[in-house]
C-alpha cells in the first residue's frame, strides 16, 4: 500500500513538473510576441 502512495506521489510531481514547464513555455511565447510588436 505504501507503494501505491508513493507511486501517486510521483506521479503527481511529474504532472506538477510538465504542467509548470508547459505554463513557462506558453508565457515565454507570449512575451516572446508581444515584445516583437511595434
Amino acid at each position: 500500500m505504501s507503494s501505491d502512495t508513493s507511486r501517486a506521489q510521483g506521479n503527481r510531481r511529474i504532472a506538477i513538473g510538465l504542467a509548470l514547464f508547459a505554463a513557462a513555455v506558453f508565457l515565454s511565447v507570449i512575451i516572446r510576441q508581444w515584445l516583437a510588436q511595434p
